[in-house]
């Protein structure tokens, strides 16, 4: 089913000697998901996030994403119903 999915993405970097997890940002994300995605499927919450930044910071989060230095927190997922079609008048 359709759904508004609302969540959290924070981000977190590597950094020092001797290295340690610190915390960047947070970023709200809003966003409809179709039928395919699961109510625990975070990834296309990342998928947008990573679309939505300037391009130039793209590929630094995939490689964050992948060290899994991207988090998603206070997700939701309300339902959606969609309208009937309008009569023809």
């Amino acid at each position: 089913m359709t759904a508004l999915v609302t969540a959290t993405v924070l981000r977190w970097e590597v950094k020092g000697e001797p290295a340690a997890v610190h915390f960047v940002n947070s970023t709200p994300i809003k966003m409809v998901v179709g039928d395919g995605a699961s109510s625990a499927d975070v990834t296309p919450v990342i998928a947008e996030y990573i679309l939505k930044a300037k391009e130039s910071d793209q590929k630094k989060l995939l490689e964050a994403a992948r060290d899994g230095l991207l988090q998603v927190t206070e997700m939701s997922r309300v339902p959606l119903t969609k309208p009937a079609v309008p009569p023809k008048l």
